[in-house]
């Protein structure tokens, strides 16, 4: 069986702190701009890297945007926010966005120590299919822990949403760039 290729942009538009509809806005215009099937964004891109930021739920009506986005596009979007888990116990994780709506894809794992007076650390790496590709899921920390890449054995390809090593932040000029496109 022929899979189609995997079309993936890296994105990293600009971040207002804590401001979940501007910030929902941007991943959506950076989605409709993408024109491919799945826009990765970093690691708590819906609030900025504000550790004391309230956590999201994946029903949040200011996520709409995004979604439809993805539903003109027939994109997914992983975004980047803080959520509650289970018990309670919040965590840096990975929002799956498309047409149908949101969910929470993956929790981050392997939490920084610096990270760890806000959040616990998620359950288990997770593999996400799309498309027929398998796809490990990471978020910064958990990418350098060589036990995170074993589970799920996927020999497709791992994404993370890492800030500082993506492809779409103009350090210089403040401004966000298009999103880097690459073909799986």
């Amino acid at each position: 069986m022929t899979r189609p290729p995997l079309t993936v942009a890296v994105a990293q538009p600009v971040c207002v702190p804590r401001d979940v509809a501007a910030n929902a806005d941007a991943h959506a215009a950076a989605v409709l701009a993408a024109g491919t099937r799945l826009v990765v964004f970093p690691e708590l891109s819906l609030t900025g890297y504000e550790l004391d930021a309230p956590p999201i739920d994946a029903g949040d009506g200011r996520l709409a945007p995004i979604a439809e986005a993805c539903a003109a596009t027939g994109a997914m979007a992983l975004a980047g926010a803080p959520v509650l888990g289970d018990e309670g116990l919040a965590h840096i994780a990975m929002l799956a966005i498309d047409g149908e709506g949101t969910s929470v894809a993956y929790r981050k794992v392997h939490v920084a120590d610096s990270e760890s007076a806000w959040f616990g650390p998620g359950p288990h790496p997770v593999v996400l299919e799309i498309g027929g590709w398998r796809l490990g899921l990471a978020i910064c920390r958990d990418t350098g822990i060589a036990r995170h890449r074993r589970p799920g054995r996927t020999r497709d390809r791992r994404l993370d949403g890492r800030d500082g090593d993506v492809p779409g932040r103009d350090r210089g000029a403040g401004r966000a760039r298009p999103p880097g496109r690459h073909r799986a």
